[in-house]
């Protein structure tokens, strides 16, 4: 089973090599995409392929190490708020009149995250209502995302909004994904096969980075071309 998870693992570090060549590619085309975002995502791909290129290495060397799992908690804790920076940009594209709702976004979804990691590592009174914390931040993030943000995104002209709208669901499945994957996989394990359960902690991640920032770069590509035309 080692072999296997390397083996994906280093699938993905090619899908994430791909991503980075390409937006290597797009530095031509800089004048289409605000520098911010070209920047970002750049650092996305590069800082995953790194965590992934180091999980393979400790695997190799320790094969009954969890550091799979840590990987993906610095991902969670590390990528995704970035990726939620570039989601408030898109949502004030052209007028910035609450950039603290950004901010509340990263801050939501960090408390969300570490109530549920601590709920993931810990039994009794504690797991329950750290997932209840969770749960609830979820929401007020989902809220947030789908309320006053979407909001001031309708304001941003037809394009920009189209954007917002397709990477806010986007994420928005990818975050049930998630919680459909950690919260009910561990406990459906004597019936689904842990093998591929794994496989999805791997990939999922993987697919999400590579779909946003596919979808970012090329809709502010779109945006700004129709614009400058």
């Amino acid at each position: 089973m080692i072999k296997e998870i390397i083996f994906i693992n280093w699938a993905c570090i090619f899908l994430m090599l791909i991503g980075l060549v390409m937006i290597l590619s797009m530095k031509k085309k800089i004048d289409y995409i605000p520098t911010k975002f070209y920047n970002l995502s750049f650092y996305v791909l590069l800082l995953s392929t790194g965590l992934y290129i180091i999980k393979v290495f400790v695997l190799n060397m320790y094969p009954r190490s969890n550091f799979y799992l840590i990987s993906i908690y610095l991902d969670w804790l590390i990528i995704t708020p970035v990726l939620l920076d570039m989601l408030g940009s898109i949502g004030m594209y052209y007028d910035h009149k609450d950039e603290s709702l950004t901010i509340k976004i990263i801050i939501v979804y960090g408390i969300m995250v570490m109530s549920f990691l601590i709920s993931n590592h810990s039994s009794g009174f504690i797991n329950i209502i750290t997932l209840l914390i969770s749960c609830v931040f979820f929401i007020i993030n989902l809220w947030i995302i789908w309320g006053p943000l979407e909001n001031i995104a309708s304001l941003q002209g037809c394009y920009a909004y189209r954007l917002y709208k397709s990477l806010a669901l986007y994420t928005t499945s990818i975050w049930i994904g998630y919680l459909a994957l950690w919260g009910i996989g561990p406990r459906l394990l004597n019936i689904a096969s842990y093998k591929f359960y794994i496989y999805l902690c791997i990939i999922i991640p993987t697919v999400y980075k590579l779909g946003f920032i596919y979808l970012t770069l090329n809709g502010l590509k779109k945006i700004n071309k129709i614009k400058k035309e």
